[in-house]
């Protein structure tokens, strides 16, 4: 859900977006809860446990509902459904650290680049040993 700031910046906030959310229910059974943790700050409260549990079925429904329609108009509508890949999928690649000849463990990223071409015997003699 986006709101404006005075000087007309957008403000993205964590509750669900109404249509990702799929209906209007499921945004205020989300502020419902909320409410009520801030109410009661506390959450074991019977209230709160209820609120809590109607909110998480009610987003997991919208959830399933927007991967069916995604998976229904896929034919039509592939634009829609590789930007919803492409946000479910965090590649983070990172070299681990390498060891030389010597046993010594290199961690700057210049030696690594240096090491990097000769170094994949040596991860993956590491990775079999896992």
């Amino acid at each position: 859900m986006k709101r404006r700031r005075e000087d007309g910046q957008s403000i993205h906030t964590r509750e669900p977006d109404a249509e990702a959310a799929g209906s209007q229910e499921t945004l205020k059974a989300v502020k419902h809860k909320r409410s009520v943790h801030r109410k009661y700050k506390d959450t074991s409260h019977p209230v709160y446990i209820t609120a809590v549990r109607k909110a998480c079925d009610l987003v997991k429904d919208a959830r399933r509902n927007i991967k069916k329609c995604l998976a229904g108009k896929i034919k039509e509508d592939r634009k829609s459904f590789f930007a919803y890949v492409r946000s479910k999928s965090n590649s983070n690649i990172t070299v681990r650290s390498l060891e030389n000849e010597n046993g010594q463990v290199i961690s700057d990223s210049e030696e690594k680049a240096e090491k990097l071409p000769c170094a994949p015997i040596l991860w993956l003699q590491d990775w079999s040993a896992r």
